[in-house]
């Protein structure tokens, strides 16, 4: 349907508009086999990242006429609702909204579905070795969103999230990820299935935890390599660390700080990962 002949919403208790509120949590995403991109930089990345389209909702009084004249390229990609300020506002359920959201379906994330996804961005960074990140029992939305955006942004082979918590489609997830979540190839799996994929693929772990003697700025990054990033309340399980079943090396972040005993999951992530980053440049 195009957007000249979209279908009116204006009702608070309208059906559609209670389906999309149930999509903040995470069990109806999952029944549903759908998710919520907010804004233009999240419906044009996800539509980017080869994610399909379903309804979209708009609200012209939040839009200039440059806006919705972009929103034309979209068209003919799925079905389009133009929706009251009172009702976009309650669909959106966040501040300042831009006026546009797209439902979108879902994807796989197993280990196997995103292999031929990860061979093909190795392709791509020829003569660079794996760099992957893994996330370990993640519980903040926004860290994980923060954690794919970073990985995305050292060029990481891909995030593993390890005895995930929270997922990717939460709608904080994807805000903090800016998006990050629908190009970087992302599996959901447990620890062990972790483990088990990095020792196939002959990548050594490297477990960030604040008693290891090893820096983070002492290892060889240019090598096949995972940066392993737990929550910072609990730290990572005994099996990724050295001497677990995991085979990984520990390494930590120096801190001067004498109040301070832990950094943020995701700022963690971000210092070690632009270290191998650098690291790469520099070849």
């Amino acid at each position: 349907m195009r957007m000249e002949y979209a279908t009116q919403i204006t009702a608070l208790d309208n059906p559609k508009v209670k389906a999309l509120v149930k999509l903040r949590k995470q069990r109806n995403r999952k029944q549903e086999g759908l998710f919520i991109a907010q804004g233009f930089r999240e419906v044009s990345r996800a539509l980017a990242g080869g994610y399909t389209p379903n309804h979209f909702y708009f609200c012209k009084n939040l839009l200039d006429d440059a806006a919705i004249e972009e929103m034309r390229q979209w068209a003919d990609q799925g079905r389009w609702f133009e929706v009251t300020p009172a009702v976009f506002n309650k669909i959106a359920g966040i501040e300042n909204p831009q006026g546009l959201l797209a439902t979108c379906q879902t994807k796989e994330h197993s280990l196997a579905s995103i292999h031929e996804r990860v061979a093909t961005r190795s392709k791509q960074s020829a003569g660079t070795s794996p760099l992957w990140l893994i996330a370990v029992g993640i519980e903040k939305p926004g860290n994980l969103g923060a954690l794919a955006r970073s990985a995305a942004a050292a060029g990481c082979s891909g995030l593993l999230v390890a005895d995930g918590i929270v997922d990717i489609y939460n709608p904080n997830a994807i805000r903090a990820s800016t998006g990050a979540v629908f190009s970087l190839p992302i599996a959901s799996c447990t620890s062990e299935e972790a483990i088990t994929y990095l020792k196939q693929e002959g990548v050594t772990a490297y477990a960030t935890t604040p008693t290891a003697t090893a820096l983070y700025s002492e290892i060889n990054w240019k090598k096949p390599s995972a940066i392993v990033i737990g929550p910072e309340d609990q730290g990572l399980p005994d099996e990724w660390l050295a001497n677990g079943s995991g085979g990984s090396k520990n390494i930590s972040i120096p801190m001067t700080g004498g109040l301070v005993d832990s950094l943020n999951a995701s700022i963690s992530a971000a210092v070690v990962l632009f270290e191998a980053v650098r690291q790469r440049l520099a070849q």
